[in-house]
């Protein structure tokens, strides 16, 4: 990874690039037209310590998703501590169902978003189970097993859908995402989930937020 953004970094500058690295190489690459700004911001998505310590060292921001509020303060303390002084994004994604008119319906949605994540995504279901939602990322991923994404949000408890995502009424919505922007967010992504009409969905979104 630290190979790959290096020479993404590079490429990016529109010079003519030679790369000799242990994993990558590349010889006299060239894109076909010359850049807007010479440095283009990198973000490296992380899960795992490991990789968060490396896109402190490395990029220009980091990409988290799926972590409750108290390991989320505690990652974002750490990166403030690491890249102190340095120009830094810590921009995180957000499962987000919103609507007024049926807010349950929205909860219902984000539950289906998040239980697939938690079903199929064995890093995330390895890091929850980590970080205090063992019992229901197993309940969760055996219930996809016999019964699919219907069966698995069931068993998605309140506690986990609020501790991750962003759903509900636009007052409920504003006030989760007050909260993760306290957590030391400082770009905050909506991941749009449609509550029936797509376009409905979005617009209800914009004015919401």
């Amino acid at each position: 990874m630290k190979e790959y953004v290096e020479c993404l970094r590079l490429m990016a500058s529109g010079e003519k690039v030679n790369y000799r690295g242990q994993f990558f190489r590349t010889n006299n690459f060239k894109i076909m037209y010359q850049p807007q700004r010479k440095q283009i911001p990198i973000f490296v998505a992380a899960i795992n310590k490991k990789m968060v310590s490396l896109a402190s060292e490395i990029a220009n921001g980091v990409l988290l998703y799926l972590r409750p509020p108290d390991e989320l303060k505690k990652t974002v303390a750490e990166l403030k501590q690491s890249t102190r002084g340095r120009n830094f994004e810590i921009a995180s994604s957000f499962i987000c169902a919103l609507s007024n008119k049926e807010p349950d319906k929205a909860r219902e949605r984000a539950a289906k978003t998040l239980a697939f994540y938690v079903a199929v995504g064995k890093y995330y279901s390895k890091f929850l189970s980590e970080n205090g939602f063992r019992s229901e990322v197993e309940d969760i991923i055996a219930a996809y097993g016999k019964g699919g994404i219907d069966s698995s949000a069931k068993l998605v408890p309140d506690r986990m859908l609020d501790s991750l995502a962003i759903c509900g009424c636009g007052e409920e919505c504003r006030k989760s995402l007050a909260k993760f922007v306290s957590a030391g967010i400082t770009l905050p992504i909506i991941q749009l989930n449609p509550v029936g009409d797509s376009k409905s969905s979005f617009r209800e979104m914009l004015s919401t937020f």
